[in-house]
C-alpha cells in the first residue's frame, strides 16, 4: 500500500523537470525541507496549475515514490500576494527562500524555523524590504538551527547589535541606525557565517535594495 501524508508547506522555489514536471523544494512544517514533484503541472488543464507558486504557504498531500515523492494535492493558504507585485519584496523573498533552502538539509524538521519563515514573509507581504530585517532573520534562523553569531566576533559592539537583531520584533528591527563600520563589520559576520554553513554565497543577495 502507497504511504501518504499531509503537511503545511512554504514554496521555496522550483526547477523544469522532464516535458510537463516540475521539481519543487518546499520546507513544511512537519517534515522539514522536501523535493517532491509535480506531475503534468505544465499542461493548461492541470489540477494543481495555480497552486504551487513560490513563497505560498500551501496544504499539501503528498504520495511517497521510490524515487521523488509526488505532490498529489495542494491548497493555498496564504498566497502573499503583495510579494509578487514589488520587485523589492520579490527579491527580499527569493533572499529568504535561497537562505532556508541552503541552510536545511532534507527530512530534518525544524518547527520554530517554519514559524519564522512564515511570519518574515508575512512582514514582507504588508512592508517593504529592508536589509535589517533579511539578515535579521539570519541571525533568528542561526540560533534556531543551533549557532551563536554573536559568538563569531570579538567586538563588542558588533556582538550587541547581533543579540539584538536575534531577540526583537521585525518592527523594531527595521529602526536600527549604526555607522557604516558597524554594519560593515555586522555584514562581515553574517555573510562568513553564510559562506560556511549555506554553500557559498547566496546568489540573490546581490538583487536587494
Amino acid at each position: 500500500m502507497t504511504n501518504t501524508w499531509n503537511t503545511k508547506g512554504i514554496v521555496l522555489f522550483y526547477t523544469p523537470f522532464k516535458e510537463a514536471d516540475r521539481l519543487y523544494t518546499i520546507y513544511t512544517e512537519l517534515f522539514g525541507k522536501q523535493l517532491l514533484r509535480a506531475h503534468g503541472i505544465k499542461k493548461i488543464k492541470a489540477k494543481l496549475a495555480g497552486s504551487l507558486e513560490p513563497y505560498a504557504e500551501v496544504e499539501l498531500f503528498v504520495i511517497e515514490s521510490k524515487l521523488i515523492n509526488k505532490i498529489g494535492g495542494a491548497v493555498v493558504k496564504d498566497a502573499f500576494r503583495n510579494i509578487h507585485n514589488d520587485i523589492g519584496r520579490l527579491n527580499a523573498a527569493a533572499f529568504i527562500s535561497e537562505v532556508v533552502s541552503n541552510i536545511t538539509k532534507e527530512d530534518s524538521p525544524e518547527p520554530e524555523l517554519y514559524k519564522l519563515l512564515y511570519s518574515t514573509l508575512s512582514w514582507q507581504n504588508h512592508n517593504s524590504a529592508q536589509r535589517t530585517v533579511l539578515y535579521s532573520f539570519v541571525i533568528k534562523s542561526a540560533r534556531i538551527l543551533g549557532y551563536d553569531l554573536a559568538a563569531q566576533t570579538k567586538d563588542v559592539d558588533t556582538k550587541k547589535v547581533i543579540l539584538w537583531l536575534q531577540t526583537m520584533s521585525f518592527e523594531d528591527v527595521q529602526k536600527l541606525r549604526v555607522n557604516q563600520e558597524q554594519w560593515n563589520k555586522l555584514l562581515h559576520v553574517i555573510q562568513n557565517w553564510l559562506y560556511d554553513h549555506a554553500s557559498g554565497h547566496i546568489q540573490a543577495e546581490k538583487f536587494l535594495v
